[in-house]
Formats: structure tokens, sequence, C-alpha cells
């Protein structure tokens, strides 16, 4: 079985729709974060395939905490 699909998503309810549907469709299971939420992101991608992060209403300029954090993690990872 192939390594899960991360989906990074900033809103309460997952919206993955088609990116999850055709991934799932091939094989890959998904797995759902909302760092928005409080949920944290892994420390590195071992043990997923890829991720898909998803847009918001927020900005990648604005200064958020959570905001900052995903930008660090999506340098680091």
């Amino acid at each position: 079985m192939p390594l899960p699909v991360l989906y990074v998503v900033h809103q309460r309810r997952p919206a993955t729709g088609r990116v999850a549907r055709i991934l799932s469709a091939l094989g890959y299971p998904g797995e759902v974060r909302r760092p928005i939420h409080g949920d944290d992101l892994p420390p590195t991608m071992d043990g997923h395939a890829a991720d898909v992060i998803f847009g918001g209403p927020m900005s990648a300029n604005d200064d958020s905490a959570y905001i900052r954090e995903e930008i660090r993690w999506l340098e680091h990872v």
C-alpha cells in the first residue's frame, strides 16, 4: 500500500475535494492536518508520499504564529 498523502487544510472542515478523490482512486490514503486549529505538522515527510497544502481566507504574508510556523515547516521538509 502506498504511503499516505498529507493534506494541510486551513478550515475546520477538511475540504480536500477532487485532489483527494483522485489520489485515493490511485491508491493513496490521506491524512488531514489543520495547523490553524492546533494540529501539529510532522517533523519530517518520512512516512508520507507527498503533501498538498490548501489555501484559505488568510495570506502567507499575515502575521499569525501558525502561518510563520507552517512556512518554517515548508522550508525544513
